[in-house]
């Protein structure tokens, strides 16, 4: 057992580690403001039903800092509402050509149709409807989270 003097002592050390500033996404934040935002946002996707933003959030952020993510996540939600599944998206992958694609749902130039962004949209979506459809799932979100903790449980093995 340690002595509340030494107790004392790391509190204090956490709270000047919780409250020293760091650049993030451009700004200046706490590191402990930056956890809470972090958790709060991890709560908030473990509640979500949307199978979308996740795949589509990971291809973006590729050589991307997360603050253009997040920019280009924003403006393919609101410029194509009618894309709100990944079966949606698969669909559109499907009948349009990946430069094309690239160009106007992306908003990327890209010099070749094996452009990271593109390609591993085209994996995860591809590889998740598949993972649904095999497993017999009942919706697209419950193949993301179930492959997710298949996945961990192989790791930890």
């Amino acid at each position: 057992m340690i002595s509340n003097d030494k107790k004392q002592e790391v509190l204090s050390r956490i709270s000047e580690i919780e409250n020293f500033t760091i650049k993030h996404d451009d700004k200046d934040i706490a590191i402990g403001a930056l956890c809470r935002n972090i958790t709060a946002e991890s709560a908030e996707l473990t509640k979500s039903t949307d199978s979308l933003m996740p795949i589509l959030r990971t291809a973006l952020v590729i050589n991307w800092r997360e603050s253009a993510m997040k920019s280009s996540y924003d403006r393919f939600r609101k410029k194509f509402p009618e894309i709100s599944t990944l079966s949606d998206l698969k669909r559109v992958m499907d009948n349009k050509d990946a430069l094309d694609f690239c160009k106007t749902y992306l908003n990327i130039n890209a010099k070749t149709d094996k452009n990271p962004k593109y390609c591993l949209l085209r994996e995860l979506s591809n590889g998740f409807l598949e993972y649904q459809k095999h497993h017999r799932l009942s919706s697209e979100i419950e193949a993301i989270r179930l492959e997710r903790e298949s996945g961990s449980q192989e790791t930890e093995k």
